[in-house]
């Protein structure tokens, strides 16, 4: 995947960005556990065929559960659809963001998605879709499975 990393910025539309958690590579989620933050994280999912598991930081209210389920789908887009949300955990935003800062800014673990969004540079279109793709392999199920054994 070739995405270049933008450079910090505190702008109103970065700061936006930070309403829906970035997905992270694998490796990048095996660091976040590694150093301590798997009750943090959540499971979320690529819909499709398979369904794909992604381990991600988690929205508020989230942090060691699901996102939501695949079959319960439907519902959640009906519920956003709809304008209930605005205080919905599914959009309220991500558990690293604190007092207007990314907690795991320099970590070396901030989710792909989260590093390549910036105002100036658009996140590439289909990039979701790649980075759960990175989550297909026997490794990255691997830290599906190590992240539900320590939260679950």
């Amino acid at each position: 995947m070739k995405l270049k990393p933008s450079e910090p910025c505190t702008c109103e539309v970065c700061v936006g960005m930070c309403k829906r958690p970035g997905w992270p590579t694998p490796e990048e989620a095996a660091r976040l556990m590694d150093a301590g933050l798997a009750d943090r994280l959540m499971l979320d999912y690529w819909v499709g065929e398979p369904d794909i598991e992604v381990i991600c930081p988690a929205n508020p209210g989230y942090e060691g559960a699901h996102a939501w389920e695949p079959s319960g789908f439907v519902d959640a887009l009906c519920l956003i659809g709809s304008g209930f949300g605005r205080d919905n955990p599914l959009l309220s935003g991500c558990t690293f963001f604190k007092n207007g800062l990314c907690e795991i800014h320099e970590s070396g673990a901030k989710p792909i998605e989260c590093r390549v969004g910036h105002h100036d540079a658009a996140i590439p279109k289909g990039s979701h879709e790649q980075v759960a793709q990175l989550w297909t392999t026997d490794e990255a199920k691997a830290v599906v499975a190590r992240w539900k054994a320590e939260v679950e």
